[in-house]
């Protein structure tokens, strides 16, 4: 027969960081939007416009302030109305107990030229740097 568990998970809002912040490299402006820290991973969200027609990602650091970077966060394409590219950096770490002054760096915008036989990839070296306070 159905087995039915009643139970019930708390719910631990994260802190929302309103970043609101460009920065240009390359000739091309980045944007940081917000930046969400949970118990589970810190997630940023970033917008660009993409300086060609072309499938693009990013690569970014993320410092809490300590001076311990973390790198290779997982990178998430999003939909965007404003007609730019938006992407959500995950960091897969409990940030919770850290506060201040914190730098998120993109190192590098990559590109890939899906429409050539073999796919060409174009790479843009930044940095672009966002310093923001987390409370």
């Amino acid at each position: 027969g159905p087995f039915t568990f009643d139970f019930s998970v708390p719910f631990i809002p994260g802190r929302t960081i309103e970043v609101q912040q460009t920065a240009e490299a390359a000739e091309v402006a980045v944007t940081v939007q917000r930046v969400v820290v949970t118990p589970s991973e810190t997630r940023a969200t970033l917008c660009f416009e993409p300086p060609d027609d072309i499938e693009w990602t990013l690569l970014a650091d993320l410092d809490a302030g300590d001076g311990g970077a973390l790198h290779g966060g997982v990178v998430g394409r999003l939909d965007d109305v404003s007609g730019q590219e938006c992407h959500r950096v995950s960091y897969m770490e409990s940030l919770t107990g850290k506060s201040g002054e914190w730098t998120l760096t993109v190192t590098e915008l990559v590109g890939t030229d899906l429409s050539q036989q073999p796919s060409e990839q174009i790479r843009l070296a930044g940095p672009w740097a966002f310093r923001f306070r987390v409370p």
